[in-house]
């Protein structure tokens, strides 16, 4: 990854640039920064005590003035935070104030907004704070409050997952959203990624890297970037050639995650293919619902951590015919096709906390042997190790064997495991996958959050996978990816491997689900208040993912919005359930499909404006002067929006 660094630290700082900055407002009500005017809350596991569980403390710098500081956390559930006692009105606001990091990864220092009813309830949401190795400003517009008239607003900053690390805090002010601001602009911003080289055509798509920049390869040759969206079910040639055309308006080139019917959109690309007309490639991810038989990985007490998410007992006898009989079966359908992009593993899966998912039966007796050799079969070693007192090997149980605090030889002893259980996962389904379907793409697992691909050992991907798959919902305070999601990629991108981002969507106000008509789906925290700011950000974030030079594709999750599934509601789709278009949506992510497509075929390089007056498309000129000033359209735009863009359009 040492050859990517430069390049990958001037595309974030391109990316940051464009980060809009928010106007200063007067009216702010200061937070009281001594300790005692603020809680601290842990949620221990006994018999462990708060004070065992995270650090809490206060302190005072030149710069900043008064600070608080959370971690480490090393023991405990949900989060670690201090808590402003006096609650501010559930109204919109600017949350500011100075933060600095400590051996924290991407994306563990967080702030915490819950909302209280008078009847108790609560609705919380939860905004990221990026990386500071010095004190940094931040500020986090939020615009939308929760329905059903919330009384009051708590705000708080701490830890979301446990670490050696530590959060420090000063300066924290709520102020008024400042009127003049425009969050969401008409304009997506620059193409800057790498021009693509073509290649040798080969049977199968694979990647490779050009200069600096990945590239997917499609079977004759061509470098490609991925834009996919997960594909709606249908039930005839006709309606998926609909679809396949629906998808490519919208600046699609590709299905992924899960279609709604795998057997027809296989028959739908056979067909296009047999006409000679191109078909819709597709990257597939594996679900595990299938796998009944198979144990999963449970804490004695605490079960497996997510439901629809947990992660597989890897020494179950069972588990390896199961996962071979899933790829076998979707490989049924897809025949082999060169249109077949790749696999992902799985979705989702829950790294957090594994080593103390110990209690399935076949990896509880792999746990035992594992600590016999550990301990060269001597359980006074354990015992002298541990502070136990146990008899022999058998005295051990998954209730003893729990870690409850990371410390100590228990938890290193674990930890150790849970990093061979990890590997034993990534070799056995990577190596199935790629010995009934040779030479084809296999990525990671999508992992889902920051916490999960911090503790999923990303140093062994790289041995075991073509590319690493992460799931990435930005917060969307403001236009484009926030500071943290760009420290996040950062730390996926040190491993050295191309990413694809396997969902991704933009939720907005203004679509009917979050305004309390319906149970309120945990996506409100992430909504923009109108579909014109939905499009506007969604087109913002394609081309910022697209600079990313790691990056190889990012899939939009999903077709349809989601209305009573698992009684969930949430403004996900390009389409309404009822397969209405949300029109603005499909209209900004087809300029920028257009401009991105333009790009790779060496019409133009440069800069995507707005719907009406794109500068890109195929044909156009580099040199154009619409305007008539004397200057090159794109050059102009180029100059007056990022230096680097400017750079590349002149040369």
């Amino acid at each position: 990854m040492r050859r990517l660094a430069p390049l990958v630290s001037l595309v974030l700082w391109c990316i940051a640039v464009g980060h809009l900055g928010l106007a200063r407002v007067e009216a702010a009500q200061v937070f009281d920064m001594a300790e005692a005017q603020w809680r601290a809350r842990v949620f221990p596991i006994a018999p462990l005590t708060a004070a065992q569980s995270c650090t809490f403390a206060s302190g005072q710098d030149a710069a900043v003035g008064a600070w608080l500081s959370v971690g480490p956390w090393v023991s405990g559930m949900y989060t670690s935070r201090y808590e402003y006692r006096t609650a501010v009105p559930p109204a919109g606001g600017v949350l500011r104030g100075w933060f600095r990091t400590e051996n924290l990864p991407a994306g563990y220092a967080l702030v915490y907004l819950r909302y209280r009813y008078a009847d108790g309830s609560t609705a919380d949401r939860t905004l990221a704070l990026g990386s500071a190795v010095q004190w940094q400003r931040f500020e986090l517009p939020v615009r939308t409050v929760p329905p059903g008239a919330p009384t009051d607003l708590t705000i708080a900053l701490g830890l979301g997952a446990l670490t050696q690390g530590r959060l420090l805090f000063a300066g924290v002010e709520w102020a008024e959203l400042p009127t003049e601001a425009e969050w969401f602009p008409p304009m997506a911003g620059p193409l800057v990624r790498g021009r693509p080289l073509p290649s040798t055509p080969a049977p199968r798509y694979r990647v490779e890297w050009q200069q600096g920049t990945a590239w997917l390869i499609a079977p004759d040759g061509r470098p490609w970037y991925l834009r996919s969206v997960d594909a709606p079910s249908f039930k005839s040639i006709e309606a998926g050639r609909a679809v396949v055309g629906q998808a490519h308006a919208a600046g699609f080139n590709a299905f992924g995650g899960w279609p709604g019917d795998l057997y027809w959109l296989t028959r739908t690309n056979n067909a296009l293919v047999a006409e000679g007309a191109a078909p819709m490639p597709l990257v597939l991810a594996l679900s595990y619902e299938s796998l009944s038989n198979v144990d999963w990985m449970i804490h004695p007490t605490e079960g497996g951590g997510g439901a629809g998410h947990e992660f597989p007992d890897v020494y179950d006898p069972d588990f390896e015919p199961a996962f071979r009989a899933i790829v076998s079966s979707r490989l049924a359908m897809t025949g082999g096709a060169s249109w077949f992009v790749g696999w992902f593993v799985g979705n989702e899966l829950t790294f957090r906390d594994l080593h103390r998912r110990l209690a399935s039966p076949a990896c509880w007796g792999a746990y035992v042997v594992f600590l016999r050799m550990r301990y060269g079969d001597s359980i006074a070693a354990l015992n002298a190790a541990w502070g136990a007192a146990l008899a022999d090997f058998g005295a051990l149980t998954p209730e003893l064997a729990d870690p409850l605090a990371r410390a100590g030889a228990k938890y290193e002893d674990a930890a150790a495991f849970k990093r061979v259980t990890v590997q034993r996962f990534y070799t056995r389904t990577a190596a199935i996958i790629r010995e009934l379907d040779p030479g084809r793409l296999v990525f990671s697992p999508r992992f889902n959050d920051f916490g999960h691909f911090q503790e999923a050992e990303a140093d062994l991907l790289a041995a075991a996978f073509d590319a690493v798959a992460v799931n990435v919902y930005p917060q969307n305070c403001e236009g484009g990816l926030a500071p943290a999601e760009r420290d996040y990629f950062a730390a996926v991108a040190a491993t050295g491997l191309p990413v694809l981002i396997g969902e991704w969507s933009v939720p907005a106000w203004d679509s009917g689900y979050y305004d309390g008509g319906h149970p309120l789906d945990f996506s409100w925290a992430r909504t923009v208040l109108s579909q014109a700011e939905r499009a506007w950000q969604a087109a913002r974030l394609q081309l910022q993912f697209y600079n990313l030079p790691f990056v190889i594709g990012a899939d939009w999750f999903k077709w349809h919005d989601i209305e009573g599934a698992g009684n969930r509601w949430a403004n996900r789709g390009l389409c309404r359930a009822d397969g209405t278009p949300w029109a603005e949506l499909q209209l900004a992510l087809g300029e920028v499909g257009a401009a991105i497509d333009a790009a790779e075929s060496g019409a133009i390089y440069g800069c995507y404006r707005r719907w009406a007056t794109a500068l890109v498309g195929t044909g156009d000129d580099p040199a154009a002067d619409r305007d008539g000033d004397g200057r090159s359209d794109l050059l102009e735009y180029a100059q007056n929006t990022d230096p680097l863009a400017a750079d590349q359009a002149s040369g």
